[in-house]
């Protein structure tokens, strides 16, 4: 899911790096940051002052692809940039302090009241689900980045890994080699726990009516909620009791299976 990707991604870097392992040319980090508002610019505000079908495209993905392309082509300019010598010194960045805070940044926003703001966005998109995904995993990535960074943690100072550094390997090949298949088992819990969150908080936004008209029908809690409405005016509650019962059952199997990872059974 989007937000394992997310928490993975940057929990290993916060973890296994720290505050002073992670060094980038001074180049490549210049104009990469550079690149972050360019990319911005071209990928979401230019598609929807530029083009007239920007506001009705259904394929929202594709300001995504245009972020993430425009940033690739300035890190490849800072890459290149980076070959000069004034531009090749390596600057230390303290990736743990910055990703932490940021943690500490999303779990003080109210996640509920945070989405259901940026549903004005979603009544706009004819595939509003991925939409929904995509800020669901953007609000619940803390949980796993605090797992895996932990565990990282622990594993940085194990001997094979210093073991490893004095053989001369390199950083990014001793965390993707050794560190990462090590460290996985935690991941896999917080994802089941995850993932029952997820399908909670997606049914509790349907069931209130966010998400667009793309739900209707398709989403449990919609489900309950027509059933609660239209097609059950004496408020019959067998009804609504199948839609209320699977949504039951996935959590509570989520719930279970994370208990059960977690104590090695």
């Amino acid at each position: 899911s989007a937000a394992v990707l997310i928490g993975l991604t940057l929990g290993t870097i916060a973890g296994f790096f720290g505050d002073t392992r992670l060094t980038l040319q001074r180049g490549l980090l210049w104009i990469t940051l550079l690149g972050v508002p360019v990319a911005y610019f071209y990928g979401f505000i230019g598609r929807q002052y530029l083009l007239d079908t920007a506001q009705n495209s259904t394929v929202w993905w594709e300001s995504f692809a245009i972020f993430w392309g425009v940033l690739i082509v300035f890190s490849l300019a800072g890459f290149v940039l980076s070959k000069i010598q004034v531009f090749s010194k390596r600057v230390t960045l303290p990736a743990d302090l910055f990703i932490m805070r940021g943690a500490e940044l999303v779990n003080a926003l109210p996640k509920m009241v945070l989405i259901i703001a940026l549903s004005v966005m979603l009544q706009r998109q004819n595939d509003s689900i991925w939409l929904l995904i995509v800020l669901i995993g953007a609000m619940s990535w803390t949980g796993v980045a605090r797992f895996i960074r932990a565990e990282l943690l622990r594993i940085r100072e194990l001997d094979y890994i210093q073991a490893a550094r004095g053989l001369g390997m390199q950083e990014w090949r001793i965390l993707f080699r050794h560190a990462i298949p090590n460290a996985m088992r935690p991941v896999w819990v917080a994802l089941a726990f995850g993932v029952a969150g997820a399908v909670t908080l997606e049914a509790t936004l349907s069931f209130l009516g966010f998400g667009g008209e793309s739900l209707k029908g398709i989403s449990w809690g919609s489900l309950l909620a027509m059933e609660n409405v239209q097609s059950n005016p004496v408020r019959s509650w067998w009804v609504m009791f199948p839609a209320g019962l699977l949504i039951c059952m996935t959590v509570l199997s989520f719930n279970t299976l994370g208990e059960e990872m977690n104590e090695g059974k």
